[in-house]
């Protein structure tokens, strides 16, 4: 809602990608819980799967870096593993959302919301039922997240809804299959977060982009954009 009204302004057009179980719920996404969760949970050591961790103290820089080595373990750990851990986290940690501009960071709209900037000229895209690692999920699961997000967005929109974005959108993420099924559903793009320029479209089901975060500086986007152009 912030963002809309700049958009707006320059005439730059945008897709918001809908995750539906979040909607209007004040539930946050698992992975950006777990995030939070992290940086203050009080263990300095701990198995995920076959691998030992050890965790610089709580609350400190050097934890947050870790927090991002973790994350990304626990994406190649198998569902039952991520599972366990996520709970282990979940029973010895708790939510803090003081200063209140981070509830204000994490919060989802409300359909009401939705259905307002996509009159204002945002398109509106499916981001799945919960936002799970794609890849990882058995063929009913994969129906269901692709299917039901789909479904439960149109009706709440009124229009036919046809892009999505592959929750995390590296190339572990999702797979030949969710691809495939996704276009069976009626999807017609599909966005993944790559890193790559989109020099040719070869499939629309496969459309690169690049993650730009609030921590990144002007610099630094210079030369990630550089970069990219360069490939």
């Amino acid at each position: 809602m912030v963002a809309q009204p700049i958009l707006e302004k320059y005439q730059i057009p945008a897709i918001v990608f809908i995750t539906t179980d979040m909607i209007g719920t004040g539930k946050l996404i698992w992975a950006v819980e777990l995030i939070e969760r992290l940086v203050s949970w009080k263990q300095t050591r701990f198995t995920l799967g076959e691998t030992e961790h050890i965790l610089p103290p709580p609350d400190t820089p050097e934890r947050t870096w870790a927090v991002s080595s973790i994350m990304a373990s626990l994406r190649s750990a198998s569902p039952q593993e991520s599972q366990a851990f996520v709970e282990q986290v979940r029973s010895q940690t708790t939510l803090d959302f003081s200063p209140a501009w981070k509830r204000e960071l994490y919060e989802f709209m409300n359909w009401d919301e939705v259905r307002q900037i996509q009159q204002r000229g945002v398109v509106i895209g499916a981001h799945t039922v919960s936002h799970p690692i794609l890849s990882k999920l058995q063929p009913e699961q994969l129906e269901r997240e692709l299917k039901e997000s789909k479904e439960h967005i149109e009706k709440e929109v009124g229009t036919n809804i046809d892009t999505i974005a592959y929750p995390f959108g590296s190339q572990y993420d999702y797979s030949d299959e969710v691809v495939n099924k996704a276009r069976d559903l009626g999807f017609r793009l599909g966005f993944t977060l790559t890193e790559r320029r989109n020099s040719e479209v070869l499939d629309p089901m496969r459309i690169h982009r690049i993650c730009i975060g609030n921590d990144l500086t002007l610099a630094s986007f210079r030369a990630l954009i550089s970069g990219i152009r360069g490939n």
